[in-house]
């Protein structure tokens, strides 16, 4: 059995989770995006806005409504082999403060509705999300909205190292842009080693496990 449609995620994702203004009937993922309750009400609202993913996932075989879209970069395109950041992090996951390293990933849930993604932020040092958002489609736009919940509820300074993946999410020119502006460092995970980003892999287990499965 598939899990519950989008809205009933949300409602088990997180402390101050609220409806995002987006277009589309409330019941559908496209209507529902999580923001903090201090992001001043527009953090996480700016979808339309954003650009697409300009670094295409790697292609993979059977029915896309079978299977959830693959984040990976495709190793073909060499404008986004180029944006790949080096693993700056190297698995040092014991950080002495908070807002020094932040983890992320997307990761996806299958629903009632169809394939729902989700984007997550992570502090590495207290081991809380920080910013999340949920959305039928997984593109920077969706990365940029947890990022900026992220933001609000934080408001890190230029020492802090965000990791990830090697998801073309997080090397789409849009997102890159937005980071490189507030002097961020940018890491990731070295070509297919889940070990390189351990503490981020292991949330999205315990969320899929305690938050969302367990409803069914």
């Amino acid at each position: 059995m598939a899990a519950p449609g989008p809205a009933a995620i949300g409602s088990k994702a997180g402390e101050g989770a609220r409806a995002c203004g987006t277009a589309g009937p409330p019941s559908t993922a496209s209507a529902l995006l999580w923001k903090s309750p201090d992001d001043g009400g527009s953090a996480g609202c700016r979808l339309a806005s954003e650009s697409e993913t300009d670094c295409p996932p790697h292609a993979e075989g059977g029915d896309p409504g079978t299977w959830p879209v693959s984040t990976t970069i495709d190793y073909a395109i060499p404008a986004c082999v180029s944006r790949v950041a080096p693993n700056r992090l190297g698995q040092q996951f014991g950080v002495s403060a908070p807002n020094r390293v932040w983890v992320t990933d997307i990761t996806y849930v299958a629903t009632d509705e169809g394939w729902v993604y989700v984007a997550l932020v992570m502090d590495l040092f207290s081991r809380k999300l920080v910013g999340r958002a949920i959305e039928t489609f997984v593109d920077s736009r969706l990365t940029l909205a947890a990022w900026r919940m992220a933001l609000g509820r934080r408001h890190p300074d230029a020492s802090l190292v965000h990791h990830s993946d090697r998801g073309g999410q997080y090397a789409a020119t849009a997102y890159r842009a937005v980071l490189e502006s507030r002097g961020i460092t940018l890491s990731m995970s070295r070509k297919g080693n889940g070990y390189d980003n351990t503490p981020m892999e292991s949330a999205n287990g315990t969320i899929k496990t305690e938050r969302v499965y367990a409803q069914r």
